[in-house]
């Protein structure tokens, strides 16, 4: 059944987006269902611990709720891949602007679109129960209820990310910053820094709040409306696992460089597949997009 209406409204958001107002409050109410789903999965399995995870107070925009749908799709291939059901491609998307929340909405769809086929695959048949959304809600709570999907995901899944997962995120972060400097007819003879013996989550962590500071002194110059990044400062201790939403932020944010200088059609490549990285790996790699990023003096 809800192949059905995912199909129609898919073909019905062919037309005039004036005839659907879809906002985050949509957006987080199919959270909910997602999360109610997660529940009866984690039944199956026995599961019955309940994952811990941030809240973010700050303000944060439809371009981080998306991004973050692309974090708990790759998590979603996890389980697939240890059920020995084969992975499906997890898409990327046009660099905008100003991302509207209908988009988060169809990813979170896409979830649970995905979401059945897993069930189907496993055998589950019972479905979730009614959801009631008080309020209205803004891309903050349909981040914060993301983020405990993701999570949750990973008590399924039995671990989170590990450092080669989010090699995977820093070398797209790569591409990206390589392809805006050379966009931009900028020299680039930058060479990647030495790497940090021993270098930990933490450390990567650190850089990749570097790289959000340079995108932002970009942004400003802009225009383009930031996100503090204070919360993300204050995180204590760092997993893999953090280090890898910190790579979806900044993924995030050079969107909004890529469509502001005009490379909408420079869509950020898929992940690929590494094996035996460390956090020092990724620690060196985001230090080299960081140098890249200091080339930058103007994007107007």
């Amino acid at each position: 059944m809800r192949v059905i209406v995912l199909f129609m409204f898919f073909a019905l958001s062919l037309f005039s987006s004036s005839v659907f107002m879809i906002t985050s409050t949509d957006a987080y109410r199919q959270t909910q269902i997602v999360l109610s789903e997660i529940e009866i999965i984690k039944e199956h399995f026995n599961i019955t611990a309940k994952s811990k995870s941030h809240t973010f107070n700050t303000e944060l925009f439809s371009r981080h709720t998306w991004q973050l749908t692309y974090e708990i799709l790759i998590k979603l291939n996890i389980l697939r891949a240890k059920h020995g059901i084969a992975k499906m491609p997890v898409t990327s998307m046009q660099p905008t602007l100003d991302l509207s929340p209908i988009l988060t909405y169809e990813q979170i769809n896409r979830i649970l679109l995905e979401i059945d086929f897993l069930k189907l695959h496993l055998g589950i048949t019972k479905e979730p129960k009614e959801v009631r959304v008080d309020g209205t809600k803004n891309p903050t709570d349909v981040f914060n209820a993301l983020l405990a999907i993701s999570r949750e995901l990973d008590l399924i899944n039995g671990f989170s990310f590990n450092p080669s997962f989010v090699f995977a995120e820093a070398m797209r972060i790569h591409d990206d910053v390589t392809n805006i400097l050379h966009f931009l007819k900028i020299k680039d003879d930058t060479i990647p820094p030495k790497k940090l013996a021993n270098a930990t989550p933490s450390n990567s962590c650190a850089t990749g709040i570097e790289i959000l500071k340079e995108i932002e002194r970009l942004q400003k110059k802009a225009n383009i409306k930031i996100v503090q990044l204070d919360e993300l400062s204050n995180i204590k201790e760092h997993t893999p696992s953090d280090t890898f939403l910190i790579t979806e932020f900044i993924l995030a944010e050079l969107q909004t460089i890529k469509a502001y200088i005009g490379m909408k059609d420079y869509v950020t490549p898929l992940a690929i597949s590494f094996d035996g990285k460390k956090s020092e790996d990724t620690n060196q790699l985001l230090g080299w997009s960081l140098k890249k990023l200091q080339k930058i003096q103007s994007i107007r």
